[in-house]
């Protein structure tokens, strides 16, 4: 996971949250206004209600 900045040309969401998955390469692109740890660990909690975690 990870935020790429944007710039001010994109209009109010200046980053881009990256996640991605090790085991499959799935990944998923979302738009953040700011790049908080508060906005990455709301993107996790997300990620898992989705998809669950991994059976071991």
């Amino acid at each position: 996971m990870d935020y790429l900045e944007l710039g001010d040309s994109y209009g109010a969401s200046h980053y881009v949250l990256v996640h991605k998955d090790e085991l499959t390469h799935y990944c998923e692109l979302g738009a953040a206004d700011s790049a908080t740890s508060a906005t990455a660990a709301a993107a996790v909690l997300n990620w898992h209600k989705r998809f669950g975690l991994p059976e071991i």
